[in-house]
């Protein structure tokens, strides 16, 4: 009986090893890939806009623009772009686009992180406006606000468009912290995040849903997203 609670014992403890030698790898690996994404420089394109990643900064229109698919049609949001790694599951937009190059090109574009709303600590951030482009099944182009494919639950109408506030993401032990959750935009204000919503009703995750008036386009397009800095 002893000899059997022994060999037990051995063997959870070598389950315990296993699974910590797995994590410290996974950990190893996520580290690699952060610091390879921070030792990552724009780079400057023939027409002179700048590249880092999948993000292009558009010299011309001072536009930022990257790819993503629509994740949601309906149900509750609390993430409005998200990546792979992140809550995807009450993400209105997935993307493979960086948390962490999305704040160096937000920068590179001339904006200031800040608070969510004004304070006495710390000025707001800057305001942008993000609007997206799709194709229809007849290839017909669509550029429209963001705003349009959320609904306030407050009035069952499409949010208004305030715009949504460069807040920046911090770093804890050398790793950008919105990278590893895997948020660039939330409208239900979490810690870490690149971009925020404005807005009083961040601090409610029942108010946003997927607008689900529209019929498209359907789950899975493919969209543009386009960042520009918001005009008062």
């Amino acid at each position: 009986m002893k000899t059997n609670t022994i060999l037990l014992l051995f063997f959870f403890v070598g389950l315990v090893i296993q699974a910590e030698d797995k994590q410290a790898t996974e950990n190893n690996k996520t580290t690699a890939t952060l610091l390879k994404k921070q030792l990552q420089l724009p780079k400057l394109l023939k027409n002179g806009d700048a590249q880092l990643g999948k993000f292009t900064l558009h010299r011309k229109s001072m536009k930022l623009t990257f790819p993503a698919k629509l994740k949601m049609t309906q149900g509750p949001l609390e993430v409005v772009i998200s990546t792979p790694s992140g809550r995807t599951h009450e993400a209105l937009l997935v993307t493979d686009a960086s948390p962490m190059q999305f704040q160096t090109m937000l920068y590179l574009m001339g904006l200031h992180n800040g608070n969510r709303s004004h304070g006495e600590d710390l000025p707001q951030g800057s305001l942008i406006d993000i609007n997206i482009e799709w194709k229809d099944d007849k290839e017909k182009l669509h550029i429209e606000p963001i705003e349009n494919f959320i609904l306030d639950m407050r009035t069952d109408k499409i949010s208004k468009q305030i715009g949504w506030v460069f807040v920046g993401s911090s770093f804890r032990g050398g790793a950008h912290q919105a990278e590893l959750d895997g948020n660039l935009v939330v409208n239900f204000s979490l810690p870490e995040t690149v971009v925020d919503i404005p807005d009083i009703s961040g601090g409610d995750d029942t108010i946003y849903v997927a607008n689900r008036l529209r019929k498209e386009p359907k789950v899975g397009t493919k969209v543009k997203v386009i960042v520009q800095l918001r005009k008062n």
